[in-house]
């Protein structure tokens, strides 16, 4: 119907959603076939049907000038908006751009100064805040940057900051007291590799990532964060709703399970029961094929941090604490808890896990105590366990001697993994702790991730993703006993879907995604 000069258009959301579907997901190219603005049409696309309102979910990704979108990626996005009722924001990323409004002028490259029309209705280039403690900062680094969030620590004041950026880079921002440390990241692109042929531009294309960040806003204070990486179709995997399913621009595929969850450093007896029930739940529902355990005791009866502390060890004297063997079973009765037949759980060899053979090869006889006997024995048996080898000699892993004297792993589906020996699934390696560098350096997210291998690893106890180098947190209450200062620690996991692509998962309040939202059912 028409009044006057404008005309009124009435369409049901499932007329919209077969148009769009037509014109394989373009809101532009259907809202130019039935003349109405792109904007309104999304708007209907995103009806709201029975939705909590209090609720939000939010993509944010990187749109460079001058670059065609992704057409894969751009298609299986619009299926997860529709279906998850979730807000798109291309940030509008700008690259060989003129440095000011009078070279924009008669610059050469002032007709690159446009971005394409799938997008137009989601672009944001100024600041957007999407809860008090997150915000969507507009940071003009090129997209070239090798280290896109380097010099803004302190940017965002107080709250966690997305700078979207065609490369993926996350890393914690240690803060004073219990406070939840600042999460840094960046995005993914949802336009194609377009670069420069420079050196340069080939490191720029070489990280360019087809992506995104998911933020799932519970309420003013509390979000969850992840990342979402496209193949090169644009199909993707996300765990929205507290499910693994398949995002491609055909539709929808539900019920996937993941491949590995890696999980935070341990540091039995020190675990956090909240988050390891929420891990738990997690692995209920994405059904990994293999978990990987880092740091699996914290070695707490003679921890070498506070070894010499004495009013420390009389008080852990005092409470049956000193017992190198009683820790033993107790990580053993934790293992079982944790394992089952449906997945095999691997311990990676780990700092924390060989401060047992550092107490067996350093402590001073007089010192022994209580642990006399164990100590005795253990150091016996290592004894035993030498084997020549071509360089040398090797010994058996205490760890999984200690342990083997209280349950029997092979039973529980537990391998303990070897040092140095690559554990390498679709070309990631999950052997690593993250403790020992290049040449036998001190281990780090920054060297390891120049090795040219990709890897996810632990240690830091701070998550961090740079380059191809997944870092988790950890699964121990923070902070530690024998730690000092301000913390970037975070009790965070890392998953890996089928198709190898990863992503972090924060443990917040016991709570690993947005739950009863009411979306998506």
């Amino acid at each position: 119907m028409s009044r006057g000069n404008y005309r009124r258009i009435t369409m049901s959301h499932g007329t919209v959603v077969k148009k769009i579907q037509e014109f394989g997901g373009s809101v532009p190219q259907a809202a130019r076939n039935l003349g109405v603005p792109v904007r309104t049409l999304y708007r209907w696309y995103q009806r709201p049907q029975n939705v909590n309102k209090n609720v939000n979910r939010f993509v944010v990704t990187y749109a460079q000038n001058a670059t065609q979108v992704h057409k894969g990626f751009y298609g299986a996005l619009m299926n997860y908006l529709h279906h998850w009722r979730a807000e798109l924001i291309c940030f509008k990323g700008l690259y060989r751009n003129p440095k000011t409004q009078e070279d924009a002028a008669d610059h050469r490259h002032v007709r690159d100064l446009w971005w394409t029309s799938e997008i137009q209705p989601f672009l944001l280039d100024t600041e957007r805040t999407l809860n008090e403690n997150l915000v969507i900062y507009p940071a003009r680094t090129q997209p070239t940057s090798v280290a896109p969030l380097s010099g803004y620590d302190s940017h965002t004041g107080d709250k966690s900051g997305i700078f979207p950026h065609p490369k993926i880079h996350l890393k914690t921002v240690p803060t004073p007291g219990s406070k939840m440390p600042k999460i840094l990241t960046t995005t993914g692109a949802i336009t194609e590799k377009n670069y420069s042929r420079s050196k340069a531009g080939e490191k720029g294309q070489y990280h360019h990532k087809i992506g995104a960040v998911v933020v799932e806003v519970v309420n003013n204070e509390i979000f969850h964060l992840r990342h979402i990486e496209a193949e090169d179709n644009g199909t993707f995997y996300d765990i929205a709703g507290g499910k693994c399913w398949k995002y491609s621009p055909d539709g929808i595929e539900k019920r996937q399970s993941i491949e590995v969850l890696t999980k935070g450093d341990i540091h039995y007896p020190w675990v956090d029961e909240s988050v390891i029930n929420a891990s738990k739940e997690l692995i209920s529902q994405l059904k990994p094929d293999k978990v990987y355990l880092h740091d699996l005791i914290d070695f707490w009866a003679r921890n070498h941090h506070v070894r010499n502390d004495r009013f420390l060890n009389y008080a852990k004297n005092l409470d049956d604490m000193q017992s190198v063997r009683d820790e033993m079973r107790g990580a053993a009765k934790f293992l079982t808890s944790l394992s089952s037949d449906k997945y095999e759980l691997g311990i990676v060899v780990s700092n924390h896990d060989e401060a047992l053979d550092r107490w067996l090869n350093e402590e001073k006889v007089d010192k022994l105590g209580i642990n006399a006997s164990y100590f005795h024995w253990l150091s016996h048996k290592k004894h035993e366990s030498a084997v020549k080898t071509g360089n040398g000699f090797s010994f058996m892993n205490m760890l999984e001697f200690a342990i083997s004297e209280f349950i029997t792993p092979s039973d529980h589906n537990i391998r303990f993994l070897k040092r140095d020996v690559a554990e390498v699934i679709r070309g990631i390696d999950y052997g690593m702790h993250g403790d020992v560098g290049p040449n036998g350096s001190r281990g780090s997210s920054t060297n390891l991730s120049k090795i040219g291998v990709k890897t996810t690893i632990g240690h830091a106890h701070s998550p961090s993703i740079l380059n191809d180098c997944y870092q988790v947190g950890v699964n121990c209450i923070i902070p530690l006993g024998y730690t000092r200062g301000p913390l970037g620690w975070l009790h965070t996991d890392c998953i890996t879907y089928r198709n190898g692509k990863r992503t972090l998962i924060n443990y917040i309040n016991g709570k690993w995604y947005l739950k009863n939202d009411g979306k998506g059912k």
